[in-house]
C-alpha cells in the first residue's frame, strides 16, 4: 500500500485493487470531534463499537451543513473493492490523516508495518503531540488499573522490604555464631 498527498487530498493506494481511494481533509471542527472520538475509544471512555462509524466519517466527511456523510462513496468504494484486512489499512490512515498528526500519522502507521502495530505507534505520537501521557492508552497500564479497581483485597505477596521471598531481613536472621539452645 502506498500514500501520497496530491494537493489537499490523501491518496491510498492499494496494490491490485485499481485507482486510489481520495480522501479529502476535514474541516478543523469536524476534525477536532473525529481525535476526540478515536481517543475516547482508544482510552475506553467511548464504546468500541463506534470505531467503524468513525472510520466512516473519516474517509467520506461532513457535507457542507456540517452533517457526517453515513456510507458515502469512499467508505462504500473500500468495502466493495477491499478485504477486511486491506480497508482496516486504509481506514486508519484515512483517520489518523484527520488528525493533527495528518500525513506523518499515515506514514508513521505504515512504516510500522500497518495493523495493530502501526495502530498503536500513530496513536502514542498522536497522544503525545496532544500533549497527553502514553500511559494513558498503554494496554499494560490500563489492565493494572482495571485489577485495582476490581479487587476486593490487597495482594499479600507484595514485598516491601524489595528481598527475596522466603527470606529474613538481616535484623531478624539468627547470627552465625549463636550457639545453638539446648
Amino acid at each position: 500500500m502506498t500514500a501520497e498527498q496530491v494537493g489537499r487530498d490523501l491518496h491510498l493506494t492499494v496494490e491490485g485493487a485499481g485507482e486510489a481511494f481520495v480522501v479529502s481533509p476535514l474541516p478543523g471542527w469536524a476534525g477536532m470531534e473525529l481525535t476526540q472520538q478515536y481517543l475516547g475509544i482508544a482510552t475506553g471512555n467511548i464504546a468500541p463499537d463506534s470505531m467503524e462509524t468513525l472510520l466512516m466519517h473519516a474517509a467520506d466527511g461532513v457535507t457542507p451543513d456540517r452533517e457526517w456523510v453515513e456510507n458515502g462513496p469512499v467508505y462504500t468504494d473500500m468495502q466493495n473493492r477491499l478485504s477486511l484486512a486491506e480497508a482496516q489499512d486504509v481506514l486508519i490512515p484515512a483517520m489518523l490523516w484527520q488528525t493533527v498528526l495528518g500525513i506523518k500519522g499515515v506514514r508513521l502507521y505504515l512504516d510500522e508495518g500497518g495493523g495493530d502495530k502501526g495502530g498503536v505507534k500513530a496513536l502514542w505520537s498522536l497522544v503525545s503531540t496532544l500533549g497527553g501521557s502514553n500511559s494513558l492508552i498503554s494496554p499494560a497500564s490500563a489492565l493494572e488499573t482495571l485489577i485495582r479497581t476490581q479487587a476486593d483485597t490487597r495482594p499479600t505477596s507484595s514485598h516491601q522490604s524489595g528481598g527475596k521471598p522466603g527470606k529474613q531481613p538481616q535484623d531478624r536472621r539468627p547470627s552465625k555464631t549463636s550457639k545453638p539452645k539446648g
